[in-house]
């Protein structure tokens, strides 16, 4: 987890490759398999509803033959996601190691979005989602802490490499 910007797909695909764990992108997977209404909102910084994501990842679970070893980046981002996905960790349909926390200074997290040229990284859209991200996200990391899943936080600055190595330190790998 973590604001846009903070490295989430960076080092999510890295820590997948190195655990040889399925990685799952909803970001990725939004962009390329959803209605043009849908990216239009999404080029705005809305989030997708609830039980449309839920479904998604419910899909992917289903299809998946590793959901006990899978990275999921940008999921869960409400109080209801992050509801569903312990109620299946504690129903044993999945099992959730960690919450790795990429945590990174809004201001370089602007400059990092403005340059990566996606049509979904405006000024207007960047501040949206920093404020979804604030109200809807950021409080499932308190949460989760308090039903006793690990979170881990991680300075997500610096070189890229050096962020990974805390992070398998962080999982023990």
């Amino acid at each position: 987890m973590g604001l846009a910007g903070s490295g989430k797909g960076t080092q999510g695909k890295l820590l997948a490759d190195k655990l040889d764990y399925e990685y799952l992108s909803t970001g990725e997977f939004l962009r390329t398999y959803t209605t043009e209404e849908m990216r239009r909102q999404m080029d705005a910084g809305h989030l997708i509803n609830d039980e449309e994501m839920i479904e998604i990842i419910q899909n992917f679970l289903n299809k998946s033959s590793s959901k006990d070893h899978c990275i999921l980046d940008g999921f869960p981002r409400s109080k209801t996601q992050a509801d569903w996905l312990i109620a299946q960790h504690a129903s044993g349909v999945i099992n959730i190691e960690a919450l790795i926390y990429l945590n990174v200074p809004k201001e370089e997290l602007v400059k990092r979005l403005l340059s990566r040229g996606r049509p979904d990284d405006n000024e207007l859209a960047i501040r949206k989602r920093f404020e979804e991200y604030s109200n809807s996200t950021s409080p499932i990391i308190d949460d989760y802490k308090a039903r006793g899943i690990k979170v881990i936080e991680v300075d997500g600055q610096g070189l890229v490499e050096d962020i990974q190595a805390k992070i398998l330190n962080s999982v023990g790998r």
